[in-house]
């Protein structure tokens, strides 16, 4: 069996140790520092990081202590997280960034979402992730890319712990993963079921995968040696995935969609920056801070739940009607609002919420967020055979992918960064962080833990988080409680990233096991 788990106290799990110890420092990452929560940045920094995986944000920061820049960073935690967070980072990701280069004051998007297979039903997705870090990477870059993939690669031949996320990533999805041969012998424990924390991942054939694109560049995943295993592996489950959709795949970059906040850190104007075009989730966080605006603010939690709760059914409205006048007419602070007084049907979004994000800031004053996703929790449950590269699911658009820079235009500064997932629910979770914060005057992590609430459009039903569900009752919502809405990853500097580091902290939402 090429890939193991291994008990923390086995010899199996001692040997690889020893093996590490006379190997390179990058080695180190069978162990974890804990995450940098509400981290303040002091004199002699080298940068942020926020993210879900403990282990690929120490890889990060190393990276930034090494003088790497945001984009360096980002780079090296994706593909330390493919191997330490496979149930949602995987080789075969897709996804988007934004990166603000601070020399010239400009935030671009770039798009490397995963691409729908010209081939029905056995189809492979053409994944974009390689191809997107390798983009922003050679643009954004500092540091050699080999030196970026080395931890990752080394991480999979020696191993890595089960950190408590993946550990209950791993249980949610044990029925399918075990259905899997290729996944079964990747994630199945020696007594059958999923491993658990601290346990050990062994992965060698992903070590090897990274090996190709270390030494040969991220071409070599698409037309070279690596393609051609991708190719085979594909073939022998039964998939098609042709060369010409591998070898063709091409990034796009572009300029995002803006929103002008007229208010808040030194009275100027703060720029939003989200993903535009046909990305969702972009349009429905600037309509979401546009009606929050004109409803004004609500004090009282109570109040505050339900006005999110109102303003996110009206996205959903505003998503099929595409009119975002008078889409507030009808709200009462009282009582919820009736479908029949809403001036359109809502449209509701079906997106996973199983993607995950990263967000990095450099001492140049640089930032870069990204959001990954495999459209669905270990993808559609499979591994492509001799790969070790988790397979994402054919459905999904990638709509609700939401990464949002935040920039005061005045001081040509970065003031916010950060991601948001959950599916459909990314835009109100986005726009009700950057409100407490910016309006608000909640610090970051405040802002992060705050309760949250989503109204999906359809079902005329609203999710809440702990105490929002009574008082959304009280007002007369159809109310579900649930355990968690979404999760917000952020960098926030209320002086300025360039201007000022010491003010800068990072958050890791505190829903993340940890």
């Amino acid at each position: 069996m090429l890939n193991t788990i291994a008990r923390t106290d086995s010899p199996v799990l001692r040997a690889l140790v020893l093996a590490c110890a006379f190997a390179t420092a990058a080695c180190g990452t069978l162990e974890e520092d804990g995450p940098p929560v509400g981290r303040v940045v002091g004199s002699g920094e080298t940068g942020l990081v926020a993210g879900e995986d403990g282990l690929a944000r120490r890889i990060a920061m190393e990276v930034l202590a090494r003088e790497g820049t945001a984009a360096d960073a980002a780079v090296a935690y994706f593909f330390m997280a493919a191997v330490s967070y496979p149930s949602r980072v995987s080789l075969a990701s897709g996804g988007l960034c934004l990166s603000y280069e601070e020399a010239e004051n400009q935030t671009r998007l770039l798009d490397f979402r995963i691409r729908p297979s010209v081939t029905k039903g056995a189809g492979l997705p053409v994944p974009g992730a390689v191809r997107g870090m390798s983009a922003l990477q050679a643009v954004h870059g500092n540091l050699a890319w080999h030196d970026l993939l080395v931890p990752a690669e080394r991480a999979a031949r020696f191993g890595v712990r089960v950190s408590p996320a993946l550990a209950r990533d791993l249980e949610d999805a044990s029925g399918v993963l075990l259905g899997d041969a290729p996944a079964r012998r990747l994630f199945a424990s020696p007594e059958g079921g999923t491993p658990g924390v601290g346990d050990t991942l062994v992965q060698f054939e992903l070590s090897d995968m990274l090996s190709g694109v270390r030494t040969r560049g991220a071409t070599d995943f698409y037309r070279g040696g690596t393609a051609r295993r991708i190719m085979e592996a594909a073939h022998e489950a039964g998939r098609v995935i042709t060369p010409e959709e591998l070898g063709d795949y091409a990034v796009a970059w572009s300029d995002p969609a803006t929103f002008a906040l007229e208010r808040g850190l030194l009275a100027s104007d703060l720029i939003v920056h989200v993903p535009g075009g046909t990305i969702d989730a972009g349009t429905s966080a600037l309509t979401a801070l546009a009606l929050l605006d004109e409803a004004g603010s609500a004090d009282r939690d109570a109040e505050r739940h339900h006005l999110l709760a109102e303003v996110d059914l009206r996205l959903a409205v505003a998503r099929g009607s595409g009119a975002k006048a008078n889409l507030m007419e009808s709200y009462n602070a009282a009582r919820a609002t009736d479908p029949a007084a809403l001036p359109g049907s809502p449209v509701p979004l079906v997106e996973s919420p199983h993607a995950t994000g990263v967000v990095t800031a450099d001492r140049m004053g640089n930032a870069v967020a990204c959001v990954f996703t495999m459209n669905g929790l270990f993808g559609d449950g499979s591994v492509l055979p001799g790969t070790g590269i988790v397979i994402p699911a054919s459905s999904g658009t990638d709509e609700s992918l939401l990464p949002v820079i935040v920039v005061n235009d005045v001081l040509r500064s970065v003031v916010l960064a950060g991601t948001a997932t959950g599916g459909s629910a990314s835009p109100i979770i986005m726009a009700q962080a950057l409100t407490d914060v910016v309006d608000g005057d909640l610090s970051l992590d405040d802002a992060v833990r705050r309760v949250r609430v989503h109204h999906p459009g359809l079902p005329h039903l609203v999710f809440a988080e702990g105490e929002a569900a009574e008082a959304l009752a009280q007002r007369g919502h159809a109310v579900e409680a649930v355990a968690e809405i979404g999760r917000v990853l952020a960098i926030h500097c209320p002086d300025g990233l360039r201007n000022a580091p010491k003010s800068c902290v990072a958050v890791t939402d505190p829903r993340v096991p940890d």
